[in-house]
């Protein structure tokens, strides 16, 4: 059975404070409960619940920012990553400083800019696309708006 993945309560809270105001059908109320629309209006006391596709659709409207799933099967269970495509002026990504780090001889380390590439791709693995994707919608919220 096909269902639909909801962003948790905490993603939720992050949402309204960076100004997500879209209707959804359901909400979660103050405690965290989830609660249901019959009529299309947004709440004032609660949280929007939007699916992990409409806040993606949302940072990519509004914001410019791609936050995709990517499958890297490397044999283990968790096999997924994010990948965060910030979007200039015709859809052209930002480069992203890929950075690495050496140590001199008393075991100072120091940083070097090592390539670019188009994207910032998450630090951690995931088990499922969909933990992946609501890490990136987090770490975007924490880090990028």
């Amino acid at each position: 059975m096909v269902t639909e993945d909801y962003v948790s309560f905490e993603i939720a809270k992050l949402l309204k404070e960076k100004g997500f105001d879209e209707y959804t059908f359901s909400y979660y109320n103050n405690d965290g409960l989830i609660g249901f629309m019959e009529v299309e209006t947004r709440i004032s006391d609660g949280y929007q619940r939007p699916t992990l596709q409409m806040a993606t659709k949302w940072f990519q409207e509004a914001l410019n920012i791609l936050i995709i799933p990517n499958y890297e099967y490397e044999c283990d269970d968790t096999p997924w990553c994010y990948k965060i495509f910030m979007l200039e002026e015709g859809g052209k990504p930002q480069r992203v400083a890929i950075k690495g780090v050496s140590y001199d001889k008393d075991n100072n380390p120091t940083e070097h800019i090592v390539g670019y590439r188009d994207y910032e791709r998450s630090y951690k693995d995931y088990s499922t696309k969909e933990e992946a994707i609501e890490e990136g919608i987090k770490y975007c919220l924490e880090n990028l708006i």
